[in-house]
């Protein structure tokens, strides 16, 4: 790489288990792997959280992948389910704002491309709060 050029921005890849399995964080690596390559991702960096909850944000990976994204390193985020970003909705549209707000895009396998989803999540959520139902 010349002096003057910039490394390329991040493709994170998001690894989470509630408890301790290292069988199913191979599982998920190995997957997020195969779709990063499949689309020619590059500067791939793999995040795992093994044995942590996704009701709290206090994740060490995580919060390392963030403070990344924040820093606009990071120019998307592969996971496997939405649930591994995160089981607690408040958190997770949080989470969205800020990866929306710095450029990044996400993506998990069952779902694809979140961008319309969080901005759906957001309506369905804001409303519900609006005329006191619960979702």
């Amino acid at each position: 790489m010349e002096q003057n050029e910039l490394p390329s921005k991040i493709t994170a890849l998001y690894c989470r288990t509630a408890t301790p399995d290292p069988a199913a964080i191979e599982k998920q690596r190995e997957e997020l792997l195969l779709y990063a390559a499949a689309h020619s991702f590059e500067n791939v960096q793999i995040f795992e959280d093994d044995g942590f909850s996704g009701l709290s944000d206090a994740r060490p990976d995580f919060t390392r992948m963030n403070e990344l994204i924040a820093a606009r390193r990071v120019a998307r985020v592969l996971t496997q389910k939405i649930s591994r970003i995160s089981r607690n909705i408040d958190a997770m549209l949080a989470w969205a704002r800020m990866t929306q707000k710095h450029g990044v895009k996400v993506i998990t396998l069952d779902l694809g491309s979140m961008s319309e989803l969080f901005v759906t999540m957001q309506d369905i959520y804001r409303i519900a709060l609006e005329t006191g139902n619960s979702i």
